[in-house]
């Protein structure tokens, strides 16, 4: 079995896991935004080929569910439902608007928890999300000893992206990996700096997140507000750089659109729609008037 735990254990953390994605789901039809950490976890958890999520389990009894926290490698997520609060009480919400939400949410650790992951000699079970096969897709995985066997330079992307599951942190094919698809060469200039060519890191899952990043690298959002009110020329000079910068890089991931497929294709569709989306916030933010 691909996760290692006994099948009655695997079926409950499956449980968790789907009623974790129902309540997802249920929060974005609603009309409420996600926290970015739900984001992260939601698209990872929906579509583990474009960024899968480490999945650990103490089997218990109970069993317990955490899940893998990017911004945090230290502090995953503890997974539970309302009748499992009892037994932890010192864990908090991560979004307290929901604190009575009957399914599935995610939980900040607490000192008790920090404690048992630390300690070895407490009984888990360590793994990708992808071999519970949450979404239902029976599409075979492929496991990183065939991928292994082939030359780098002749595996597609999709291969490369799957290869990214199986790899341990410390691999140093991750950092290749990651530099071939999510990386895009473009020149630009942060705030007060010279023009010079960088790569744009943009990670499946993190893809809005960064491109943030990328705008606000080139005007910074404190200052957003002061140039528009104290000095509109400048403003406008600073809008009209970042859209002009966002509009190059769309035009680099169009590029390889162009001629890719799958899972690949689809986090460049992500992609353009976080740029398009950082396009109109600047269109919208220059449009203001003092």
């Amino acid at each position: 079995m691909a996760t290692g735990l006994h099948p009655t254990v695997e079926q409950r953390v499956k449980e968790i896991l789907l009623g974790l994605l129902e309540y997802f789901e249920k929060k974005r039809l609603s009309g409420r935004k996600m926290i970015s950490d739900e984001e992260i976890v939601y698209n990872s958890l929906k579509n583990p080929r474009l960024g899968d999520i480490k999945v650990l389990i103490f089997p218990g009894p109970p069993v317990q569910v955490f899940l893998s926290n990017r911004r945090d490698p230290n502090s995953p997520f503890a997974v539970m439902d309302a009748a499992e609060r009892r037994n932890f009480i010192e864990r908090r919400s991560l979004d307290e608007v929901n604190d009575s939400e009957l399914l599935p949410s995610l939980f900040l650790i607490s000192f008790a928890d920090r404690e048992m992951l630390k300690n070895p000699n407490n009984v888990r079970s360590e793994f990708y999300s992808t071999y519970l096969n949450l979404s239902g897709n029976a599409e075979p995985i492929v496991e990183e000893v065939d991928l292994r066997s082939k030359p780098y330079d002749s595996l597609t992307h999709g291969e490369r992206m799957a290869m990214l599951h199986s790899l341990s942190a410390v691999d140093p094919l991750r950092e290749q990996i990651a530099k071939d698809l999510f990386d895009f060469i473009i020149s630009y200039a942060r705030y007060k700096q010279a023009d010079k060519q960088q790569a744009i890191r943009l990670p499946p899952g993190q893809v809005r997140e960064y491109l943030g990043q990328f705008s606000r690298d080139m005007y910074p959002q404190n200052l957003r507000m002061v140039l528009l009110r104290d000095f509109p020329a400048d403003h406008d000079r600073y809008c009209s750089y970042v859209k002009d910068r966002m509009s190059t890089l769309a035009r680099i991931v169009q590029s390889r659109l162009d001629v890719a497929s799958g899972e690949y294709a689809d986090y460049l569709r992500e992609a353009m729609r976080g740029i398009e989306e950082q396009i109109a916030q600047i269109d919208q933010l220059q449009g203001r008037r003092r």
